[in-house]
């Protein structure tokens, strides 16, 4: 007998097995030595099994199985068959399945009666209930579909309907009243977000919770449904980030002094409805040397970094790309003024007034590259100063053996000193980059000569006629006193030439005098040239044009094999200004 029924219960086994046990018809109590096993009708909803234990060792006669829902028997099946089993654990099934029209979808207590040759034992419990629910099927479809982290709402729409699975092949029909709810597979939660309506449709406005987690629409189980849900299809588009005034402050700093350095800036990101905003807790990357961190902006996206800088003059800022957002990165330098040290330092003195100097300078701080800054080269009448600057060098490009590799730097010039006597020293001043540094002071100096009384006679010279170059040469040491036994130079710069020549040596006498005399001498400016030693400077005497007014010189004078041509140093109009200059300082 069946009693059809248009609500549909779904309840799990254990609470079925739980009702069972505290709920049997009085009508059917029993206690006898037959006990049911389980019931089963996961391969056909409306086909029940049911496997007994006789405790008389004996095969069944007959077997009758109530369908109650809560404390109505709506349903006997009286066609249970023996299918298996001993006398002691049998299975028998029904031999016809329940019409699907005479029992609606739900959860039923299953009691049974059965008879065995010695004894019937009515009312006998059933450990699980015999459950008819729909399997629901759930759609959802997102609009839009892409989301990002500064719009996370969409509108869900979709429908829930359910079938028995049975071999009856019955349609999916509408489920209406069904709540759904919309699970955070990244945080674990669940909320309801609509009810489907009569058709089983449903369509909810959201704003999903939690940017980049994935969701699912589920409905959960009842007494006519399992449990069920989708994936919600969206993606998650990426927002551009970018970084607002990351910097380093301070800015400089000295090698040794642990001084903290203060990393900061604001990350952005362009939000598709308000633009660009603050982009709050989010992870910045940060690295200076090879010291690196990671940090967390604050809710208005600023982020800060204190380290020490040591030797890092680079730092960098990075927002790494990931599903929400673009990269984006910053970096810039710091100055940290590392000490320096003169390797080695030399200057070199000549008769010419020339000062040449050679510097290798290296900086002693580990990691850090060769000085790139100007040298000065100073002087002073005392070795500790007040000091004057002579000039600068540039770095020379090729270094000797001496000053190589990536800590070293070279300089090396020749200047025109302004002292005859004086102290040297190579100076570097203090920059962000590099602390001051000094070479030793060197001593440099040489006797300060000059040519007086020059003459040169006649200015006029007629054919076959002579020339007479004469002066004095003196040396100061103290005052000026005749410098004697010294070599001179008469010279000569022929008109129309850029050079001069000397064309005879002689030596002074013990007061000093010189005297040279020529016949036939050429057209040009005379003079004479003292060179000077390794402890006194050269010097020049006064410059005098004369004329030859024959038309043809005389052939041993004019040859070229006679006049041999001074070195630039020795040129008395250059040479001669630099020297005269050491001349008045001695005033």
């Amino acid at each position: 007998m069946a009693r059809s029924r248009s609500i549909f219960v779904v309840l799990a086994g254990t609470a079925a097995m739980l009702l069972a046990l505290l709920w049997i018809p009085s009508a059917a109590r029993a206690a006898g030595n037959i006990a049911i096993a389980y019931v089963n009708n996961a391969l056909n909803p409306y086909a029940l099994q049911v496997e007994v234990l006789d405790g008389n060792g004996l095969q069944l006669t007959s077997m009758t199985v109530h369908l109650y829902s809560g404390t109505t028997d709506v349903y006997d099946i009286t066609n249970m068959a023996y299918a298996a089993g001993s006398g002691s654990d049998q299975v028998w099934n029904a031999a016809a399945p329940i019409p699907e029209a005479d029992i609606p979808v739900g959860r039923y207590t299953v009691i049974v009666d059965a008879t065995d040759a010695d004894e019937t034992d009515l009312g006998l419990p059933a450990p699980e209930s015999m459950n008819i629910v729909y399997s629901p099927t759930i759609t959802a479809s997102p609009s839009p579909v892409g989301l990002s982290y500064g719009d996370t709402n969409t509108t869900i729409s979709g429908s829930v309907t359910g079938a028995v699975a049975s071999p009856y092949n019955a349609p999916a029909i509408p489920l209406a009243g069904v709540p759904v709810d919309l699970y955070d597979e990244g945080t674990g939660i669940t909320k309801q977000i609509a009810t489907s309506h009569s058709d089983g449709t449903y369509s909810a406005q959201v704003q999903l919770p939690n940017a980049a987690d994935a969701y699912m629409v589920v409905v959960a189980s009842s007494p006519t449904m399992n449990g069920g849900g989708t994936s919600l299809p969206v993606v998650w588009m990426q927002d551009a980030t970018e970084l607002v005034s990351a910097q380093v402050t301070p800015s400089d700093f000295v090698y040794g002094s642990n001084q903290q350095a203060t990393l900061t800036g604001t990350v952005e990101y362009d939000n598709a409805i308000t633009g660009w905003q603050p982009l709050t807790n989010y992870p910045v990357s940060v690295n200076a040397g090879l010291t690196s961190a990671t940090v967390y902006t604050d809710n208005l996206g600023h982020f800060t970094w204190t380290y020490i800088p040591q030797n890092a003059t680079q730092w960098g800022v990075e927002v790494l790309s990931a599903q929400l957002f673009g990269p984006a990165s910053a970096s810039g330098i710091i100055h940290i003024a590392v000490p320096l040290q003169f390797a080695s330092f030399s200057a070199s003195l000549n008769s010419f007034a020339q000062l040449s100097v050679k510097a290798c300078v290296n900086v002693t701080a580990p990691g850090f590259k060769a000085p790139h800054g100007r040298l000065t080269i100073q002087y002073s009448t005392t070795p500790t100063g007040p000091w004057t600057n002579l000039g600068t060098i540039t770095k020379g490009v090729n270094s000797p053996r001496s000053c190589q590799g990536t800590v070293d730097s070279y300089y090396q010039r020749t200047f025109s000193v302004k002292l005859a006597n004086a102290y040297y020293r190579a100076f570097m001043p203090g920059s962000v980059d590099y602390q001051a540094v000094a070479s030793t002071p060197l001593h440099r100096w040489k006797y300060v000569t000059r040519i007086i009384s020059m003459k040169v006679s006649p200015t006029v010279v007629h054919r076959g006629g002579k020339l007479t170059v004469s002066g004095r040469l003196q040396q100061w040491s103290g005052k000026w006193r005749n410098f004697s036994r010294q070599q001179i130079l008469i010279i000569l710069k022929p008109r129309g030439s850029k050079r001069w020549y000397w064309i005879r040596k002689v030596r002074t006498s013990s007061t000093g005098h010189f005297t040279s005399t020529f016949r036939d001498p050429v057209t040009a400016s005379w003079s004479a040239d003292y060179e000077g030693n390794s402890t006194h400077f050269a010097s020049g005497g006064s410059v005098h044009h004369v004329t030859l007014e024959s038309v043809v010189a005389a052939a041993g004078l004019s040859a070229v094999t006679d006049w041999h041509a001074l070195p630039p140093a020795s040129n008395p109009l250059t040479n001669g200004r630099v020297i005269s200059a050491l001349v008045r300082a001695l005033a």
